[in-house]
């Protein structure tokens, strides 16, 4: 049988990949870009979009098809 002692560890672990499992699971809506010519608005729209990545920790591979998704009007041509 385990003590209390070694099994607190245990418990640690858990409430951290509980705590971990909670933060991944809000939510984040990336906003739909439509083609305007303000380059500026462009990038900010793109930083807004890499931090939605980082923070969820989106794979590589998947990034562009998202950001497809997300481009309308001229921005999708």
């Amino acid at each position: 049988m385990i003590s209390s002692n070694e099994d607190e560890p245990l418990r640690r672990i858990r409430m951290e990949l509980r705590f971990e499992a909670n933060i991944n699971d809000f939510r984040v809506k990336i906003s739909k870009f439509k083609g305007k010519l303000d380059p500026d608005e462009f990038l900010e729209w793109m930083y807004m979009v890499e931090r939605v990545f980082e923070y969820k920790n989106v794979p590589d591979d998947k990034r562009v098809k998202l950001v497809a998704l997300r481009l309308e009007k001229h921005a999708s041509l």
